[in-house]
Order: structure tokens, then C-alpha cells, then sequence
């Protein structure tokens, strides 16, 4: 079963990772060239229908990329 804005939801997710990479927060890099001896930090994706007060309309989607920061260890995989 699809979610009638879907599409909407699919522009989000791309327009956030967008942002990020234009903003210099992170660089995508290939599974392939993780080095076997680091972990991957798992992600979870908030989605969210943003609606006027006064009719309810959803106006915007939103979409956020969250990672589990209690897998970060400072110095490995952040800094």
C-alpha cells in the first residue's frame, strides 16, 4: 500500500541530503570503501506532514536523516 503523497515524502529526503551535502556536513562515500575495522552508523528517517492551524491543509513535508548517537565514539567517526 503507497502513501497517496509519497512523492512528496521522496522529494523531501532528497532536497535534506541535498542540504547536507552542499553544507559540507558529511561526505557520501561507497559501503564498498568503509575500511572493515569501522562501523557504519545506523540512520533512521522522521518524516512529518506540516499543517495550517486554522484548515488542517498540510502544507509542507518534511523529512530528517537521524543517526544513533550513542553508536559515535569522538575522534572515530566524529569530530
Amino acid at each position: 500500500r503507497r502513501a497517496p503523497d509519497r512523492d512528496k515524502f521522496i522529494k523531501a529526503m532528497q532536497d535534506e541530503v541535498n542540504a547536507h551535502s552542499e553544507n559540507n556536513h558529511w561526505e557520501l562515500v561507497p559501503i564498498s570503501s568503509v575500511p572493515e575495522d569501522k562501523k557504519i552508523i545506523p540512520a533512521v528517517w522522521s518524516m512529518k506532514r506540516k499543517r495550517r492551524i486554522s484548515t488542517q491543509e498540510v502544507y509542507k513535508w518534511k523529512a530528517r536523516l537521524n543517526l544513533d548517537g550513542r553508536k559515535q565514539i569522538f575522534g572515530e567517526n566524529f569530530w
